[in-house]
């Protein structure tokens, strides 16, 4: 049994109060297992995670600033930026920072590059 998941983004706009619309396009499926009696079972793993709807709602609505979401865990986060940045290019004089300091770039290398020189701090 599957149903597509639809979303709502609600907000609030200074002097012009609450808006809330209802997504156009399915951002995600919901997938339950069906019981041997036709009843919907249990969540099915094949449902699109909670995280990746989250990030389609949150990439609606970037081009008007900057967006705010909740998680529950560390790890919950970790995900949805994941997801944030899967299809995005990588802006011009940026570069992606490894987890674990892999390919990190320290603050002071990053001013000395900024200013094109490699005088010490």
């Amino acid at each position: 049994m599957s149903y597509p998941l639809t979303g709502v983004i609600s907000f609030t706009v200074p002097g012009a109060g609450a808006r809330s619309y209802p997504t156009t396009e399915p951002i995600g499926q919901l997938v339950f297992k069906r019981q041997p009696d036709g009843t919907r079972g249990a969540k099915d793993a094949r449902s699109t995670p909670h995280y990746v709807h989250v990030a389609a709602l949150a990439a609606f609505l970037e081009h008007a600033g900057p967006v705010l979401t909740v998680t529950g865990t560390r790890a919950d986060a970790q995900r949805l930026a994941g997801a944030l940045v899967r299809d995005r290019d990588v802006a011009t004089g940026t570069r992606r920072v490894g987890r674990h300091g892999a390919g990190t770039v320290r603050d002071s290398e990053m001013k000395r590059e900024r200013r094109g020189a490699e005088t010490p701090e």
